[in-house]
């Protein structure tokens, strides 16, 4: 099975298309740091080639997560979206509508390229920091343990060096991340079902997304931390971490109007998000500017060996 080529990881009709340029149907201005922005279709961008397939025995791309996992869910979150932007005092949610939207968040924040690479670095780091950490007369009572002999010191030292060195290519392989990329959903799941929605509406300001739309501003812990996810080129919705909040048959989120200096101060929320790209319904150069004085976040940070230690 060889699946399309290019794989979106942001959904063109469930999200890109709420950011169209409004005179410019399925248009849409993409910005890098240190260029113009450029009007092009949505079709053209938020995509990577084979981004979810893997190669099967016979060499083939496999498209399988594609078709059953991310071509369904943002099949089933388009009504969802569309209901969260119409103009309108709250919106009612049932529970399974409230549920879709839950797991869409979760992976939407794993299934994107700069979350893979950002997983990738962390992983090699914080396997390079414990292979540091590891003394030497711990690793030969290791190996005589397990093969009955005491290796020299130098032998020992390359068996430590070429054993860290496959778990590090092991992480890092593309295949970790898509084999693993549910139970990463799973965890933000439950996180994000005890927090409280609010849908903030920007009348006159745009609001921007970018390659890594859900922001998370960073509490205690992600169950403690706030969620931002732009829904539309006037639409926000923000999740207020509450850890007592359940889900019921129905949920009422309430819409909140913001004015045009607090949609900035939320669109530079999601600049300081981005990794390389932002997406937008207009093209103007103090948007570029801001964007410009950014650079890509560091998500992920492994701890440092004598935290390692500590803990060990």
């Amino acid at each position: 099975m060889s699946g399309p080529k290019g794989q979106h990881f942001l959904a063109r009709q469930a999200h890109l298309r709420f950011f169209c340029r409004p005179s410019k149907r399925g248009q849409i201005y993409l910005y890098q740091r240190g260029k113009q922005p450029v009007l092009t279709s949505i079709a053209n961008v938020a995509k990577e080639g084979h981004l979810y397939s893997f190669k099967d025995p016979s060499g083939q791309f496999n498209d399988t997560i594609e078709i059953q996992v991310f071509a369904p869910l943002d099949t089933w979150i388009l009504p969802i979206v569309e209901k969260l932007n119409k103009e309108q005092l709250r919106v009612r949610l049932d529970r399974a509508e409230a549920e879709t939207l839950i797991v869409f968040l979760a992976f939407q924040l794993v299934r994107t390229p700069a979350f893979r690479d950002d997983l990738y670095r962390f992983d090699a780091d914080m396997a390079a920091k414990v292979r540091t950490c590891v003394k030497l007369e711990e690793m030969k009572e290791l190996l005589r343990r397990e093969i009955g002999v005491t290796p020299p010191d130098d032998e020992v030292l390359h068996f430590w060096e070429s054993a860290s060195q496959r778990i590090i290519e092991q992480l890092s392989a593309k295949d970790y991340w898509l084999r693993n990329i549910g139970r990463f959903a799973r965890r933000f799941v439950d996180a994000i079902g005890v927090k409280r929605p609010v849908i903030l509406r920007s009348p006159y300001e745009y609001f921007v997304t970018s390659d890594y739309p859900v922001v998370i501003n960073h509490g205690l812990g992600l169950g403690g931390s706030d969620l931002y996810f732009p829904v539309g080129s006037h639409t926000a919705l923000y999740c207020y971490a509450k850890p007592e909040q359940e889900l019921g048959p129905t949920i009422d989120v309430p819409l909140i109007r913001v004015r045009s200096q607090e949609a900035r101060a939320l669109n530079k929320r999601a600049m300081l998000s981005a990794e390389r790209y932002m997406y937008a319904a207009i093209g103007r150069d103090g948007l570029r500017q801001l964007f410009d004085r950014t650079a890509p976040p560091q998500r992920m940070k492994a701890p440092s060996a004598s935290e390692i230690l500590a803990a060990g």
